[in-house]
């Protein structure tokens, strides 16, 4: 009975959530008073997810023979315009640079508050121009990347000596020589960016930091890279259905732990005088001193593991294909949830019409009763002690009560002289069993005492008599008198 009332609160759940899902749909139907570009109209939920095929670009070229070269499309319940032409490219980024500016963040980055600090991801605006700048002036200009020339040479050599040992090594346990060179190449990207960014390797023999580091990298980058659900159908980001942005708090933590003690590390040598000279983009944030007429001061410790793990993220060009490799598995898979939410909410749709109709009620006369929920009816109003909440009942509503189990009528009698009325004057209409679903199985039903009709009592016309042959009438007849015989011997 416990697990038949959860799978009933499941579905009544789901009936007043697609019904929220309903006014909201149609609501953006109705559309505003801002005038779109054309597009094809869309599914409830998934919008037009499923119109683009395996091959988007091909669809967004056969769609603009039709929309023209400004596309409008719902991805999910996310608004989406497409530009198809160098002009229309040209008139949104010259005439309309500042309110498209800003780029949609998936669900993923807005962990610990990432995407406020990122280059990528933070508002247009002071802080996102400052930031702008350094990472200009100090990482990407020429005199920078001529400096840190050294720095790549040495990173890669590095490199070709970790492989040359690597295969010796393979050769001497009698192995081929062959060497994983993916790996490799992580390791040199990675090394190559913490040099630039903190001027040390983050991963040799005597670096535990690093390695953790590169491990919580690694893993956020995998989770950064998963389709994401919630971004599709943005009153889903509370619950988190995929747990990605969970796992990209727990790791982002980790590296940002890892970041802060290399800061920490830097911030106490410069304290106490025993810094050497390091030209590095750590350094470049330290002593970044804002002007006072736009953004801080100074830029927050957080903002700098915000800016550094960036770097990393993006710069870690190697990874960043590793995890791409398996999107379109996960895509595919996200796919399906999205088909799934859609079904969901056509068939409550069909639920509630269907309920609807039935609120409406028919022309005959019932008993007085509460008004029971969508699909679960009253089944929550009884409690525990169903028949003291109708002892309950009954004060208000009389002793003839009019109940919804579920979708099922039940009338309810809690006095002798309803009863008596009832098996006196209407005992045919009420003759019958209530026929559990099991009990049907092989018509099993159909030759049961305990289950049958009472079609001894009714003549053929009855519309529901045609089912019954005159053979398990007889048996049902028959059954009866031997169940009498073996009573009364």
């Amino acid at each position: 009975m416990e697990w038949m009332s959860s799978v009933r609160t499941w579905l009544s759940v789901s009936f007043l959530a697609s019904l929220l899902l309903l006014f909201r749909w149609t609501k953006a139907v109705k559309g505003s008073s801002k005038q779109r570009p054309p597009g094809p109209p869309g599914w409830p939920i998934v919008g037009n997810m499923f119109d683009l095929g395996t091959m988007p670009h091909q669809t967004f070229y056969k769609l603009r023979a039709k929309y023209g070269p400004v596309l409008w499309l719902k991805l999910g319940l996310v608004d989406t315009m497409v530009i198809q032409s160098a002009k229309a490219a040209a008139e949104l980024f010259k005439n309309h640079d500042l309110p498209f500016s800003d780029r949609k963040v998936p669900e993923a980055i807005t962990a610990l508050g990432y995407n406020q600090g990122s280059l990528a991801f933070a508002r247009h605006g002071p802080d996102w121009r400052i930031l702008r700048r350094l990472c200009s002036m100090e990482l990407l200009v020429n005199k920078r990347l001529h400096e840190s020339a050294p720095i790549r040479q040495k990173c890669i050599d590095k490199m070709i000596e970790w492989i040359e040992e690597d295969s010796s090594s393979s050769c001497a346990r009698g192995g081929s020589g062959g060497v994983e060179l993916v790996r490799f190449l992580h390791i040199m990207a990675f090394n190559l960016v913490g040099n630039l960014m903190l001027s040390r390797d983050l991963l040799d023999m005597q670096s535990e930091a690093g390695h953790v580091f590169f491990e919580a990298m690694n893993m956020l980058m995998q989770w950064a890279g998963k389709p994401n659900v919630a971004d599709f159908v943005p009153f889903l980001k509370w619950l988190d259905p995929l747990g990605i942005k969970r796992n990209m708090a727990r790791h982002m933590g980790r590296c940002m732990k890892v970041v802060a003690g290399f800061i920490d590390e830097r911030v106490h040598e410069k304290q106490s005088g025993r810094e050497k000279v390091k030209k590095d983009f750590l350094n470049a944030l330290l002593e970044y001193e804002g002007t006072g007429k736009e953004g801080p001061d100074k830029i927050s410790k957080k903002n700098m593991n915000i800016i550094i793990l960036l770097c990393y993220l993006y710069e870690n060009t190697a990874i960043i294909c590793t995890f791409q490799e398996s999107s379109n598995s996960e895509m595919e898979w996200m796919s399906s949830v999205l088909t799934w939410l859609s079904v969901s909410f056509l068939a409550s749709l069909l639920l509630l019409f269907t309920w609807t109709k039935a609120a409406k009620g028919s022309s005959k006369q019932r008993p007085p009763g509460p008004p029971g929920w969508p699909i679960v009816g009253n089944m929550f109003d009884l409690g525990t002690m169903p028949h003291q909440t109708f002892y309950k009942l009954r004060a208000k509503y009389g002793p003839v009560l009019w109940l919804k189990l579920g979708l099922v009528d039940t009338m309810v009698i809690q006095s002798a002289k309803a009863a008596a009325e009832l098996f006196k004057n209407n005992d045919l209409p009420f003759s019958d069993r209530k026929v559990p679903k099991a009990l049907t199985a092989l018509g099993y039903n159909q030759g049961s005492l305990a289950m049958a009709q009472t079609v001894a009592y009714y003549d053929d016309s009855a519309p529901w008599s045609s089912w019954l042959t005159k053979d398990s009438t007889s048996r049902l007849r028959s059954g009866k008198s031997a169940l009498t015989r073996w009573s009364s011997g």
